[in-house]
């Protein structure tokens, strides 16, 4: 049911960007830009390929999210289909977020993103579910499991954590450091995580949830359209 309202979505937003694409380029190009003139433009294996591949949406690279979650969603009924599902979800997760640290300590010490290339298509792992998100699901799970255990952990220890990442990141950011994540942001993650789960502050808790679960996915959708149509009066 999840994967069937993410895949609408997926859809949906996929023509509303089509469109507003479109609409940019028509603009720019002086209002001469046909629409057969821009699906040449855009529509390209080498777009097709890095679609297929590595989840990099053809229309607003922000929606590659959507799919990135419904991956994970069909890789977790995959791997329910075995006898060792959670042993297997965390050993994966917990590989791959290592693997990301790598990565970004790579692109770092050679001040070049690491990449791959497949039928001379040179490809990158930012949209790379595996690798970008199926380690924040299973985190997730596994938060829900000991929830009990992390609601008991103290204010202090959640907060420190959060600092330890922003200032982590603060740090990244001043040596001129351009990842796809931020090493800290996995800090801030994991403490915001705990701090909402300990609920100490129940109304806050519950504003938190309902933003996080009803609003969150609506609010990362519209942003590229805004700025898309603010970046056309620069």
């Amino acid at each position: 049911r999840k994967v069937k309202k993410l895949l609408i979505i997926a859809l949906i937003s996929g023509f509303v960007y089509f469109f507003i694409k479109y609409a940019e380029d028509f603009f720019l190009s002086g209002f001469k830009m046909t629409i057969i003139d821009f699906l040449k433009e855009t529509v390209t294996v080498e777009a097709i390929v890095h679609f297929i591949i590595v989840n990099k949406p053809l229309y607003n690279t922000a929606r590659w999210f959507l799919f990135a979650l419904i991956y994970c969603y069909l890789f977790r009924m995959l791997i329910n289909k075995t006898r060792f599902a959670n042993k297997i979800s965390n050993i994966t997760a917990f590989a791959f977020l290592f693997t990301l640290i790598i990565l970004e300590f790579s692109n770092y010490v050679t001040g070049s993103r690491v990449n791959f290339a497949i039928f001379e298509h040179e490809l990158g792992y930012e949209f790379l579910f595996i690798i970008r998100a199926w380690p924040w699901f299973v985190f997730g799970m596994i938060c829900r499991q000991f929830v009990s255990k992390i609601s008991k952990l103290s204010a202090n220890t959640c907060i420190i954590t959060l600092v330890v990442g922003i200032v982590l990141t603060l740090i990244q950011s001043l040596l001129g450091s351009n990842p796809s994540v931020y090493i800290g942001t996995i800090f801030i993650v994991i403490g915001g995580f705990f701090l909402c789960i300990r609920g100490e502050n129940k109304q806050f808790s519950s504003y938190v949830v309902h933003v996080g679960r009803d609003l969150s996915l609506y609010v990362y959708l519209v942003h590229g359209a805004v700025i898309s149509v603010a970046s056309l009066f620069e």
